[in-house]
C-alpha cells in the first residue's frame, strides 16, 4: 500500500524551502531510480546534479529565454537534477541492430526517460524531497552552462528541494472516464 500512497501524494513542487539537498540525498534517490524499467534493461538514463549556485543560474537564464516561469523555479529551487538519455541504445531493433520502424527508436528512449523520471521523483518524495519535471528548456542552451557527452540527450530537467508547501491533487478523470474493458 505504501507505493500506492506514494503515487497518490507526489505532486509537482514549483516552490522550496530554501534548505540545501545534500549529494547524500541525491545519492539515495538515484541508487532508487536505477531500477526504472528501460528497454531490454539498456539502463540508458544517467542524472547530472547542478549543487553550484552560479552553473544552476547560468542554466536558469538559458531556460528562461524558453519559459521565464521555468527559470525561476530553478534559481529557488536547491537542487537542478539533468537526466540524461543514451542515445542509440533503445528501441525496437532488428537482428542487424537497425530500427524496423523510423522513429520508434526515439519514441522508446523517450518512453524509458519518462520511466527514469518518475521513478526518480516517487523516490524523492519517499525521502521527503520535492520535484518537478521541466520539458520546457533550449537544450542546446543548458549544453553551454554542463557539458554533456555528444552520445546523450537531456531528456528533462529536474528541480528538488524540501517543499515549501504541500499542494493538494488537483481534480482527476474517473476510472470509467480513462478505462475501457472489451469483454
Amino acid at each position: 500500500m505504501e507505493a500506492i500512497c506514494n503515487i497518490k501524494e507526489r505532486r509537482s513542487i514549483r516552490q522550496y524551502l530554501d534548505t540545501p539537498v545534500t549529494a547524500e540525498e541525491l545519492e539515495k534517490i538515484v541508487e532508487a531510480a536505477a531500477y526504472a524499467p528501460s528497454w531490454t534493461n539498456s539502463q540508458t538514463a544517467s542524472y547530472r546534479a547542478v549543487l553550484d549556485a552560479a552553473k544552476k543560474e547560468a542554466i536558469a537564464a538559458q531556460v528562461a529565454l524558453v519559459s521565464p516561469h521555468n527559470g525561476d523555479i530553478i534559481r529557488n529551487a536547491p537542487a537542478l537534477v539533468l537526466l540524461l538519455s543514451e542515445n542509440g541504445k533503445s528501441g525496437i531493433r532488428s537482428a542487424t541492430g537497425k530500427p524496423l520502424h523510423e522513429g520508434l527508436d526515439q519514441h522508446w528512449q523517450s518512453f524509458d526517460a519518462g520511466l527514469a523520471a518518475e521513478a526518480f521523483c516517487l523516490a524523492a518524495h519517499a525521502y521527503g524531497l520535492g520535484t518537478l519535471i521541466i520539458g520546457g528548456f533550449d537544450e542546446a542552451g543548458v549544453r553551454k552552462v554542463i557539458a554533456v557527452p555528444e552520445d546523450h540527450r537531456i531528456a528533462c530537467l529536474l528541480t528538488v528541494g524540501h517543499p515549501k508547501k504541500d499542494p493538494s491533487a488537483p481534480k482527476r478523470k474517473t476510472v470509467a472516464e480513462l478505462l475501457k474493458i472489451d469483454h
